[in-house]
């Protein structure tokens, strides 16, 4: 959606009809009926994202079905190189297919802020963001470090579940489940670590933010987007995907290590220009028209 709302700004009074549809299916069947240029976005990694999906049918005949309309297209743009990757595998002309990193930050945040003992999350509540893994993780690590606590920012069908969980563990005075915030920023902003537990991603906005507010991040290493936003692992740190041992045995490493992981954030902040909107607007501006 914020790539809708930067592109619709960018445009101005330019005629443009901008469709914007998760699976671009029914967008793509009308656009060949109006015999319409289509440019569509992918801003997930559509392997991954059928392999764990939480309706396992219905995400099969989903991938089938993009694989019989995508290829229609006149152009794809993705938001990270690793899903483009996987797009390789159903899209025949693979010169369609674009990057895109998503327009997303305004200028780079120069000021500092004093950091808390908390470790944050945000994503919804759902099979994807795995926050399972990371409350099991941080069992472990606050076994070394008990004066930290754990915020997750987010709503979801699995609310319940991951109560169930933090009381099961023992947890109740360490971990919150903080529902959904407009303002994440001023959680960000205090945090020691910031821990994405995700089984895939598109790109991950949220390590963008971390980054931005001088937050180290620790992320699994999904097929796409962490790794590149966090440089394979010169910019943050990089787990092994679904494993609990591991997640805590790097959140306690980065503690321990600060200051390196304040230098590997500060590393990945000087590339951060990657993702201003100016620039990656104009860039699909130029997609757009040409």
């Amino acid at each position: 959606m914020f790539v809708l709302l930067a592109l619709i700004k960018s445009l101005k009074n330019q005629k443009v009809v901008i469709h914007s549809m998760q699976s671009n299916i029914a967008a793509i069947l009308i656009c060949l009926f109006k015999n319409k240029k289509i440019v569509i976005r992918n801003s997930e990694d559509p392997l991954y994202s059928t392999i764990y999906s939480e309706n396992k049918f219905f995400a099969i005949i989903v991938f089938i079905l993009k694989f019989l309309t995508y290829n229609f297209a006149d152009k794809i743009v993705t938001n990270s190189l690793g899903s483009k990757k996987n797009l390789n595998f159903f899209v025949f002309d693979k010169k369609k297919i674009i990057t895109i990193y998503n327009p997303y930050l305004k200028k780079v945040n120069k000021k500092v802020f004093k950091k808390h003992n908390i470790v944050l999350n945000i994503g919804r509540l759902r099979k994807q963001k795995n926050q399972e893994i990371l409350i099991k993780a941080f069992s472990i690590f606050v076994k070394r470090y008990s004066d930290y606590k754990l915020f997750i920012l987010g709503h979801g069908n699995l609310k319940n579940k991951l109560q169930e969980l933090i009381i099961k563990l023992d947890l109740e005075d360490k971990v919150f489940l903080e529902g959904w915030k407009n303002n994440t920023t001023s959680y960000i902003k205090k945090a020691k670590i910031f821990v994405l537990s995700s089984l895939y991603e598109g790109l991950g906005n949220v390590l963008i933010d971390s980054i931005n507010f001088n937050t180290p991040c620790i992320s699994t290493d999904c097929n796409s987007g962490p790794k590149e936003i966090l440089l394979n692992g010169k910019g943050g740190y990089l787990v092994k995907n679904n494993s609990e041992n591991d997640l805590a045995k790097k959140m306690i490493f980065s503690i321990q290590n600060y200051n390196l992981s304040k230098r590997k954030n500060t590393f990945a902040k000087k590339k951060l220009d990657r993702f201003f909107i100016e620039k990656n607007c104009k860039i699909y501006i130029k997609t757009l028209f040409e």
